[in-house]
């Protein structure tokens, strides 16, 4: 259910792009080169760049070269790699040769390790153990380049884990009969097939993540099939995968956990396929038609949430990145970038698991730092799944994915989401920005005397409205007839645009990001407008902003945040002075406005994670160890972890409490979740919470403090049955009706009465009631502000005739209505009577019996409520209570309800008689 979203984008314009270059490639004195003479690019912890051409080592953004002609002696390179723990290049040749190049002093090692051809090589990830890899041979290699170990590429002998089988259930050996065999045999996608004519038979090579174990993709010569196997870091053989048909020349090692993938064409469509250590087939996915396209690489982020596949089509003139991630086992294309003049890198950064990079054969490196999070507005989360967006409405039901209410139908990949309200503006993978109002007839809870049941109304209509430009569309199929699309002509192609954000005023604003940062105001088509508006522009990278009073909020990838103000003829200017305070760069980030204590005006504010994951308001750190948050106008709430704990907690706290304290801000309330759980949001105004769990499964929970403060404002408003109903569905304590504000409730006791409508409410309460203040007691911490609690001590001993003051005033008032009323609420004034200490109940006995008497069918009601009398005092001590009354009449009813040997009461009521 969430969403993969660019957090920030850096951009260098190295060498090759930068337009300074442009001049001195025709001056005879430049020694750098071309993209095209480039054979191979690596980039270093910090985000340097540096390239292998047939001359030397250099970086992309120096003229700098470390000739290597005389140790290279034209071998073809193979692998390129940096070396982070000792800030080296490591490259590899075919002839079998290392050559280690450290590039600050400009120095070339040379180092002979096999006297064989190479056609492969990688590095484990610590660095421990280089693996080469020839047409026959696999050499494991350490760090000081001594041979450890040498296995055949090739090996028909069984791995050390590799599950054994002699046949027994397959296919072959299970009876079929005549009706089976005459049936025509499938296609068999078990059965290897040979390789395609776009396979390069390359030998590919994939470690996991604690470098313990690494994979190995071949062509076996004879067969000419592509074979899988598995490989401990000590080169010993662990399994060989399953084989399938149509396979690809496709091979990713997850960094956690033991799963391998690769790719195969099954008819039209390609298939992601999963296997265990073991060499078993796991699982496996569709990721789309493959006509015309092939996979150049393959690659988990270091956290192993995100699979990163590279293609390209086949006329060589796009490529393209897609991620994709998992939840409920359900895979989900959640990003894709587009490149037009292809790629001369494209991987993971090596220690940050959100960082990507690729650089472009043009010279421009982009680093896109990816966060997940979700979007949700007013109960409504949209959900990315390629070119279809889940539309999920939480107030319903709670829907796990891969399941929802309803899907949209989009032209290409969605790539980013932008709500504000009903609204919502969707980015394409090809820059495409379209807008809608989304309007639905979600469930309706039907009451009734049945239990109650739940209807689901499917989508009536989506109408947009955007900038008073109005679409109205019909849904067919799942299909929009008609969009409302945002102008995005004059963006230039190669730019990225991420961080969308729409106001009340459906303005969409965006961060664009190419050669400069800039902040664009984007307007519908056919407006008579120009197509996107820079507001702001800068060579220092922008990582979030959002619209505020009269104009934006930027924060930069420094961590200082600034504003821009639009003055009276619309142009923007940036404000003076620091704004929100300054620090680290922060994700997650939220504008608030926060409304002050007993003050009518509000203060800006901005939230986010630092890196530390401390909650950080205005550049405060309020909380600690918080993975997940949200906040709006009242309150905050988190989940936050502890390394230590086997749960997380949900906190809850008052936006107003954290403006009049500098200290550590403390908690409402809280509860315990499990430890993983992500907060979507919560229901403004309302009561529910609802999270995502590590499986993906979702949970809905009623939050106390949401709770209580609901039933306040329900109960200040006179809406008495509806706080009851609450109480009684979350168990809260029914002496907060009355404590919350006694006077009150006193004054309204009449409303109160008939306003619950019915005696299992006001039994409910009347049985709860005790001379406790719940809100001095368990409820204090959410009444610890609320003046109505500071009572001094003659107030505390008012409370102790509480049930007694409350009992009477019930009766008396059901009592004062007419007949009808009080046949219906009878059993309510029995148990004001029982209540009472002592239980008076022979006052009780006494009362119904006057009152059935009034009545036409006043012998069966007297019954129902010596029944009722009986369920609340001890059976054998009300006959000895009745006798008291010396109604013989009412005895008699006593002792037939309670079902006494009939000569014991009879003789009693002879003697008495």
């Amino acid at each position: 259910m969430r969403n993969l979203k660019v957090r920030s984008v850096v951009v260098h314009d190295t060498l090759l792009s930068n337009a300074k270059y442009e001049g001195q490639q025709n001056e005879a004195s430049s020694v750098f080169l071309s993209s095209y003479e480039i054979e191979a690019v690596c980039v270093s912890i910090e985000n340097r760049i540096f390239c292998a051409c047939c001359a030397g080592v250099c970086e992309l953004s120096s003229e700098k070269l470390v000739e290597w002609t005389e140790q290279r002696n034209g071998a073809r390179i193979i692998s390129f790699d940096h070396l982070s723990d000792e800030y080296l290049l490591c490259t590899v040749l075919s002839s079998g040769v290392v050559l280690v190049v450290d590039y600050e002093n400009g120095t070339v090692q040379r180092c002979d390790i096999v006297p064989t051809e190479l056609c492969s090589a990688r590095w484990a990830p610590d660095f421990h153990v280089l693996l080469l890899a020839s047409s026959e041979m696999l050499y494991f290699v350490t760090r000081q380049f001594e041979i450890l170990n040498e296995q055949p590429l090739d090996s028909s002998k069984s791995g050390r884990e590799e599950l054994m089988t002699v046949g027994w259930g397959s296919k072959e050996t299970q009876f079929q009969g005549i009706g089976g065999r005459k049936q025509p045999r499938k296609v068999d996608d078990e059965q290897p097939t040979t390789v395609s004519e776009y396979d390069q038979h390359r030998v590919l090579l994939a470690w996991n993540g604690d470098a313990n174990y690494v994979a190995v993709s071949y062509v076996d010569n004879l067969t000419n099939f592509r074979q899988f196997c598995i490989f401990d870091h000590e080169g010993e053989l662990i399994s060989h995968l399953q084989q399938v048909s149509n396979v690809e020349e496709t091979l990713a090692y997850r960094p956690t956990g033991n799963i391998i993938a690769t790719s195969r064409c099954d008819n039209d469509k390609r298939e992601i396929i999963f296997y265990e250590r073991n060499g078993q087939r796991r699982s496996k996915f569709e990721c789309g038609p493959h006509q015309g396209t092939v996979i150049n690489w393959m690659g988990w982020n270091t956290d192993g949430n995100i699979l990163c596949v590279q293609s390209k089509d086949l006329a060589g003139t796009v490529e393209e990145v897609s991620f994709w991630c998992v939840s409920n086992y359900d895979w989900m294309l959640k990003y894709r970038t587009l490149v037009n003049n292809g790629f001369l890198l494209a991987c993971w950064h090596e220690s940050n698991p959100n960082q990507f990079c690729y650089v472009t054969r043009n010279g421009r490196a982009n680093f896109i730092d990816f966060e997940f999070t979700y979007n949700f507005c007013d109960g409504i989360v949209l959900s990315i799944a390629g070119c279809n967006v889940r539309v999920t409405d939480l107030k319903a039901a709670s829907i796990p994915p891969p399941m929802c209410h309803y899907e949209l139908t989009f032209p290409n990949i969605v790539c980013e989401i932008a709500q504000y309200n009903d609204c919502a503006a969707f980015l394409l993978a090809d820059h495409s920005l379209l807008a809608c109002i989304l309007r639905f007839q979600f469930f309706e809870v039907i009451e009734s005397a049945t239990p109650t049941c739940i209807c689901i109304s499917s989508v009536l209509a989506i109408v947009l409205n955007f900038m008073d430009c109005y679409f109205a569309d019909k849904l067919r199929e799942g299909k929009f007839e008609e969009y409302a699309e945002y102008d995005t002509t004059d963006l230039s192609q190669d730019c990225i645009c991420y961080n969308l954000c729409l106001n009340n005023s459906n303005h969409l604003s965006a961060i664009i990001a190419s050669s400069r940062y800039s902040i664009c105001n984007l307007n519908l088509k056919n407006m008579n407008r120009k197509g996107s508006i820079c507001l702001y522009s800068t060579e220092k990278p922008l990582i979030w902003h959002s619209h505020m009073t009269n104009g934006f909020v930027l924060q930069g990838i420094d961590g200082e945040c600034f504003s821009i103000k639009e003055n009276k003829d619309k142009d923007c200017y940036i404000e003076t002075g620091k704004l929100f305070g300054t620090g680290s760069a922060l994700c997650y980030c939220r504008y608030s406005q926060i409304k002050r204590k007993e003050m009518l005006d509000f203060e800006e504010s901005i939230f986010g994670i630092s890196k530390t994951n401390d909650l950080v308001m205005n550049g405060r750190s309020i909380f600690k160890y918080v993975g997940s948050y949200t906040v709006d106008e009242d309150y905050l709430l988190t989940v936050t972890f502890d390394l230590h704990s086997s749960s997380s907690k949900l906190q809850i706290a008052e936006l107003k409490d954290i403006l009049t304290t500098d200290k550590e801000i403390s908690y409402k309330s809280s509860r315990a979740v499990e430890k993983g759980a992500m907060l979507i949001g919560y229901e403004t105004g309302g009561t529910r919470v609802w999270l995502q769990m590590p499986r993906g499964n979702l949970e809905t929970i009623h939050l106390k403090e949401l709770l209580l403060n609901k039933l306040k404002g329900l109960l200040n408003d006179l809406h008495f049955k509806d706080a009851a109903v609450i109480m009684k569905k979350h168990r809260i304590d029914m002496n907060l009706l009355y404590d919350h504000n006694p006077e009150f409730f006193m004054k309204y006791i009449g409303q109160f009465v008939e306003g619950m409508g019915s005696a299992e409410l006001l039994n409910l309460f009347v049985a709860s009631l005790n001379n406790d203040n719940v809100t001095l007691g368990i409820y204090s911490e959410n009444y610890s502000n609320s003046n109505h609690i500071k009572l001094d001590k003659k107030a505390v001993k008012s409370n102790e005739n509480k049930v007694q003051k409350v009992c009477t005033a019930i009766r008396e008032h059901i009592l004062s209505l007419d007949d009808i009323r009080i046949t219906d609420l009878y059993t309510t004034v029995i148990l004001t009577y029982l209540k009472e200490q002592p239980p008076q109940v022979s006052k009780a006995l006494l009362a119904l019996r006057e009152q059935s008497l009034k009545l036409p069918h006043g012998t069966e009601l007297e019954k129902k409520w010596i029944a009722y009398v009986s369920l609340l005092a001890p059976t054998e001590n009300l006959f000895n209570v009745a006798l008291s009354t010396y109604d013989l009449s009412l005895t008699l009813a006593v002792a037939e309800n309670s079902q006494m040997v009939k000569f014991l009461y009879l003789n009693v009521c002879l003697l008495l008689s």
